[in-house]
Formats: C-alpha cells, sequence, structure tokens
C-alpha cells in the first residue's frame, strides 16, 4: 500500500490569518502612516510603526473586536493592545496621530 498524499499546506505569510476587513484595514493605515504592512506586521519598536499599530488597534475596537482578536491580528498579546489603547499611549504618539487615523478610517468608506 503506497503511503497517503501529503497535504500541502498554506504559506505561511504575515496576512494569513487575517479577513478581508482586516486586510483593508491594514492596507488603508499602511498607506495613511506611510509604512509597509508587513513593517507594520513585523516585530518592529520604531516609534512610527508602533503608531500606526495603535491605529489599527483603535479601528478594530471602534468595529466591535475584542482586544484578543485584535491581539491576534497584530500578533501581539491583549494586554500589549489594552497598553496601546491607552488614552496616554495614544497622546504620547508622534504629532498628527489623529489626522493619520481619520484618514485611514476615510480610506475604508
Amino acid at each position: 500500500m503506497s503511503p497517503a498524499p501529503r497535504q500541502q499546506s498554506k504559506p505561511q505569510g504575515p496576512f494569513n490569518h487575517l479577513t478581508d476587513y482586516e486586510r483593508d484595514v491594514v492596507a488603508s493605515v499602511a498607506s495613511a502612516f506611510g509604512q509597509g504592512a508587513r513593517e507594520i506586521m513585523s516585530a518592529s519598536r520604531r516609534r512610527d510603526v508602533v503608531a500606526a499599530r495603535a491605529a489599527i488597534a483603535t479601528i478594530l475596537r471602534e468595529a466591535g473586536y475584542s482586544l484578543s482578536r485584535i491581539g491576534r491580528v497584530l500578533k501581539r498579546d491583549h494586554t500589549t493592545v489594552m497598553h496601546c489603547l491607552g488614552e496616554e499611549c495614544v497622546a504620547r504618539m508622534e504629532s498628527g496621530f489623529r489626522e493619520r487615523l481619520d484618514v485611514a478610517r476615510g480610506a475604508r468608506i
């Protein structure tokens, strides 16, 4: 008897776990913040990349996503998302954060 054929696994990319809506949010934020989507999903801790992640978290939270689900989207722990959404964290973001967040929100409409 020959062995069963191996199932081909899906390629593991940074966006395979996202729904279409989540991909749209990441793309609109990447465009509004001048970042690459891969950079946003990376482990980078640069201020501009963290600000883009905060924008994604804000938009998803407004859409009713749980902290855990946002964490899975961003590949971060839910407590990191809680900190990211905190007012003091958002207030410390570079200038223009709110304006670019509005641009990202508008790009999806």
